[in-house]
């Protein structure tokens, strides 16, 4: 997999003009529909995430906390299958989706560029195994900003949680909850702010 340097030396987009040849073998035997199930993702994944940065589309997805998340995983996905998303991550893009609700912009988590990802068909092996990567690391970055963000109360300042901004390793925790908890729907709810003035505005 080749790694390509932005000009301004900070943004590293990762390719993989060559991965077919890699995965030749096993497309031609599995077909393309279960590619990213027939190998194991889980070194590509790492490989990802070796970079600062990981570059998918227009977005730039900082790599640090997202490593030590999947470090824990053994690089293995959480949100997406042979299939694509999981119903236990359009659960939580629904969820998200409905941000707006709390003051929240859907598309600050990217929410069109996933949906527009996981609608894609590839019928070559490195797009599909691209596709399923792309589309874990940012779903997972997505949750992991929206749960912080309803956590601290990021929205309004007059929710009054009397919360800062969380910290890199409370983002960690979060998203690291998140997957842990079999119901995440649930868990993403649990996370709006209890104070009177929350449900005040709520109200509104």
């Amino acid at each position: 997999m080749m790694i390509e340097e932005e000009p301004n030396g900070k943004a590293m987009k990762l390719v993989a003009p060559y991965l077919h040849y890699i995965l030749g073998g096993i497309f031609m035997l599995c077909g393309a529909a279960s590619t990213a199930n027939a190998i194991d993702t889980a070194p590509y994944l790492a490989q990802w995430l070796q970079q600062p940065t990981v570059q998918i589309g227009e977005t730039l997805v900082e790599s640090q906390e997202l490593r030590n998340f999947y470090a824990a995983q053994d690089y293995q996905s959480v949100w997406t299958d042979a299939q694509g998303l999981t119903p236990r991550a359009i659960q939580a893009l629904n969820v998200i989706a409905n941000a707006g609700a709390d003051g929240l912009n859907p598309e600050i988590y990217k929410l069109s560029s996933i949906r527009a990802l996981a609608a894609l068909s590839a019928s070559d092996a490195d797009t599909i195994l691209r596709n399923h990567l792309s589309l874990e690391l940012l779903m997972s970055n997505a949750i992991m900003h929206y749960a912080s963000d309803m956590n601290s109360g990021f929205a309004h300042h007059q929710w009054n949680t009397g919360k800062e901004s969380t910290t890199v390793n409370e983002q960690l925790a979060l998203l690291q909850q998140a997957a842990a908890n079999p119901n995440t729907t649930e868990f993403l709810a649990s996370l709006a702010p209890k104070t009177q003035e929350y449900i005040a505005l709520k109200k509104v």
